[in-house]
């Protein structure tokens, strides 16, 4: 093993190029830079990604990403510039089903599965006789989840078509992005198949399971870590250019060719710049990924990322109470879900009587103006209210695809071992990683100490 000046030479002679600037770009760069790595990063936009902060009727809200989940790897870097004492837990996480008279969904630890059928807010959405079927999961034989691989598969064996439509379904949805026939079971309930066996019914199950905590964010936002990621990039001798998209990467015997699209304000006009680094690390949207790509690895597994369209409103006329927001009960509604921001972080600062309101839609072609009428028009079917829009923001997104989806790991596992086949290329990002904040950390967490040990060990 090379002695320390020799790894402090090492990392110092080797050049690191991140296309990206999500929070997967992001902990790349700063555990490269860290160790003496030249590093430059650079994103189509504003750094942050789905976390950057936007300004609505003066309030400055996440764009679409608000929450974080806790693992060693989070943690870690919370620790590392001080954020741990910055979680904030969310104020309310009850949820609503949108349909024409709102009810509220019942708690449960695993995606809409109730510990118990009989409760009034399971009652309240489903009826009486879907209850009695779910009850009758008591009586079948124990078993484990066996060749069950779906979740929708096991609920509607289990409990019946009416909990998996009317509970689960709009979980999965609005949360995962997934119907619950493409939610794969281990990858989304993990302590579900033994929790069954144990209690020998899937109801008794999910009574076994811990309940779930309530959402985290850091106050001010999550864009407060992104924007101390950049600050110690920087500082560290890390290079981040915003609003700079990579138009094409190239590989020659030994090292990459990033090319880069920078305007000329002298000349008004966008001009390539190419920038030569030893290693690559794409941490884009999947769409953008692939487009870099393709071009090297034709046969590259297909992107599974969707579209969506998220619009952003500070409204007045909200009187009723719908918790943390609501969900769509029907797969083919305009409307996948509705969070209300400002009930569930309510320290965020907006004007007197106005509520800040983030509806998610499918992606259908709307312009911006028909997205916000659409928008609008749900917020006021959820609260029973006539809403008038103050200000607004549209933002479209390419969505990953959940780690929870039966397909994910397998495609996953293709795009890397391709990937592998291009020497010092990694993949990193929602499009590989999952679609959490957490999974998206962790990952990059693990590449990024990859990198280093290829760079600084190797022989």
């Amino acid at each position: 093993m090379p002695e320390t000046p020799d790894l402090a030479a090492a990392a110092r002679s080797h050049s690191v190029g991140i296309v990206g600037g999500g929070f997967g770009g992001l902990i790349v760069a700063w555990e490269c830079v860290k160790v003496g790595m030249s590093v430059t990063l650079w994103d189509a936009g504003d750094i942050g990604g789905m976390t950057r902060l936007v300004s609505v009727d003066g309030a400055r809200v996440d764009v679409a990403a608000d929450s974080i989940e806790r693992s060693e790897a989070v943690d870690e870097v919370l620790s590392a510039f001080g954020l741990t004492d910055k979680l904030v837990a969310s104020a309310t996480h009850e949820r609503w089903l949108l349909q024409r008279t709102p009810v509220v969904l019942p708690e449960s630890p695993a995606l809409g599965i109730p510990a118990s059928p009989f409760v009034s807010d399971v009652t309240s959405v489903i009826g009486w006789g879907a209850a009695w079927r779910a009850y009758l999961d008591r009586l079948k034989p124990v078993l484990t989840i066996g060749n069950a691989e779906s979740l929708g598969e096991l609920v509607s064996q289990r409990v019946g078509a009416k909990v998996r439509d009317k509970l689960v379904a709009p979980r999965t949805r609005a949360e995962l992005g997934l119907d619950p026939a493409d939610v794969l079971i281990d990858a989304a309930l993990p302590e579900l198949n033994s929790a069954l066996t144990r209690a020998g019914s899937l109801s008794g199950g999910v009574g076994l399971l811990d309940v779930t905590p309530p959402s985290l964010s850091l106050s001010g936002g999550l864009s407060v870590l992104a924007e101390a990621l950049r600050t110690r990039i920087e500082e560290l001798g890390g290079t981040v250019h915003e609003h700079t998209p990579a138009t094409s990467v190239e590989r020659a015997v030994d090292n990459w060719t990033i090319t880069t699209t920078v305007h000329n304000a002298e000349t008004d006009a966008d001009e390539p710049v190419e920038t030569t680094v030893q290693h690559l690390v794409l941490a884009t949207d999947g769409r953008t990924a692939h487009s870099l790509l393709v071009p090297l690895i034709p046969s590259l597994a297909a992107d599974g990322s969707t579209e969506q369209t998220v619009v952003t409103l500070a409204v007045s006329g909200i009187t009723a109470t719908r918790g943390a927001g609501v969900y769509a009960s029907d797969a083919a509604s305009d409307v996948q879900r509705i969070d209300h921001v400002t009930a569930q972080w309510p320290s965020i600062e907006r004007a007197t009587g106005h509520e800040i309101v983030r509806v998610t839609l499918a992606e259908r072609g709307a312009d911006d103006d028909e997205a916000v009428q659409i928008a609008a028009g749900a917020v006021g079917e959820a609260y029973g209210a006539t809403v008038t829009v103050i200000d607004s923001h549209v933002e479209r997104f390419v969505r990953a695809q959940s780690r929870a989806a039966r397909t994910h790991a397998d495609r996953v596992a293709a795009i890397r071992t391709q990937a592998a086949t291009m020497p010092h290329l990694d993949v990193v990002g929602a499009w590989v990683a999952g679609d959490t904040v957490r999974d998206v950390i962790t990952d990059a967490m693990a590449t990024a100490e990859a990198i280093r040990r290829r760079a600084l060990f190797s022989v």
